[in-house]
């Protein structure tokens, strides 16, 4: 279940993530980001309750190009998701984004790939782009939905089909378009097949995908 999370409250988060946190949230003027009133106190909660879930992802702002052109800053929360595949674990990485229209508008998520990675094609939730086309859960619907559930849904996924695989010797990527940087309206045919087990690479991770 999820829990509030007043400011000053003792967690298990690094200080700097908390401080970080509450002065963009607190930054007026041309250093505001994109994000109504009322939203930031449940934004500031599920950000903290994904980042002490998933010690492993950072929360900063990065610059957001939508398809109108419009750029703006957002939060994201990015790094790497763990995840189980035939009983061996990987850290898949990902990049979540929190558009302005939080928390009633679902996370934009995108895997991304290490170099040494490649994106499965026609994976059932993840287009080539790496953009994960929909909640894994079904639907986001605030207040049931929260980050660290669409996190933990995500992992269970990606553990029955994973994303990511390594790049088998001699491979040659073919030029593709950019990832799309606003979730997409339309989902991507889904395709079958079996996964191929390639090569993992040492530690496990996403620098060494099933």
């Amino acid at each position: 279940a999820r829990r509030s999370v007043p400011a000053g409250e003792a967690m298990s988060v690094n200080p700097h993530v908390l401080q970080y946190l509450d002065g963009k949230l607190a930054a007026t003027g041309s250093q505001a980001l994109p994000y109504d009133e009322w939203s930031k106190p449940a934004l500031r909660d599920q950000l903290l309750q994904l980042v002490e879930r998933y010690p492993s992802l950072s929360v900063r702002d990065d610059p957001f190009t939508h398809n109108d052109g419009r750029t703006t800053r957002l939060l994201r929360a990015e790094g790497t998701v763990p995840i189980y595949y035939q009983g061996v674990k990987y850290n898949i990485p990902v990049k979540m984004f929190l558009p302005e229209g939080f928390p009633r508008a679902g996370p934009i998520c995108y895997v991304t790939p290490t170099a040494n990675m490649i994106i499965k094609p026609g994976h059932g939730l993840v287009d080539g782009g790496g953009l994960v086309r929909r909640d894994p859960s079904g639907e986001w619907r605030y207040p049931a939905s929260a980050l660290a559930d669409f996190a933990r849904h995500l992992a269970d996924a990606f553990g029955v089909e994973p994303p990511l695989f390594a790049k088998p010797p001699g491979y040659e990527a073919h030029p593709s378009p950019p990832a799309p940087q606003e979730r997409a309206d339309a989902y991507a045919r889904n395709t079958r097949g079996e996964y191929r087990r390639e090569a993992a690479a040492a530690n496990g991770d996403a620098r060494g995908a099933p």
